[in-house]
């Protein structure tokens, strides 16, 4: 997070900006809550009991936002479009789309968040991985979730409707070359 404040004051027209949003608490789970985000004055003030917060963003790309609980774990994420006339909304949609968007490049400019948003919408896949978080997300954290294979295989399916991954494929080929690199050392 440091490394995108860093790059964020480094830009010409830098500035801070508040964003209103709300977290769906019948959707996402674990009490008290807190909104992270790498601008915020306050990063350990509990989440309000109505869900709905206040926040600051950088003012120049969008960026990842995210809800934690009490023991530090990730319950939700959401990525915030600076300027955007809609408030930040933490649910299970959110969150699978902040989990599709992990690499920074995804989402370097609001127009290509949008068109992966479009893009997203309109896979049954993530659908299918927003139903899932749907149902997980209100008694477990994104952390627990990463050990279940249900979980792996639905996010596996949505990289490869959505970007054309196959992240076995990757696996598979990553395993091949450790066993030539084995093969040589």
């Amino acid at each position: 997070m440091a490394l995108a404040a860093v790059a964020c004051i480094a830009e010409a027209g830098f500035g801070l900006l508040k964003v209103e949003g709300k977290v769906d608490l019948n959707e996402i789970g674990g009490r008290p809550l807190y909104v992270v985000s790498t601008w915020a004055d306050d990063p350990r003030k509990p989440l309000p009991a109505d869900g709905n917060f206040v926040t600051t963003i950088c003012n120049l790309r969008p960026q990842k936002l995210s809800i934690i609980d009490e023991a530090k774990k990730t319950r939700a994420m959401a990525i915030v479009i600076p300027g955007a006339s809609e408030p930040v909304i933490f649910d299970a949609r959110s969150t699978a789309m902040a989990v599709l968007l992990r690499n920074s490049g995804d989402f370097g400019s609001s127009s290509s968040v949008i068109a992966l948003s479009k893009a997203m919408d309109r896979a049954e896949s993530f659908k299918e991985l927003a139903i899932y978080l749907k149902k997980n997300l209100p008694k477990k954290s994104l952390e627990s979730l990463l050990s279940q294979d249900d979980y792996v295989q639905l996010v596996e399916k949505c990289e490869r409707d959505i970007f054309g991954q196959d992240q076995q494929k990757i696996r598979d080929s990553l395993k091949a070359a450790e066993k030539k690199l084995e093969k040589v050392l």
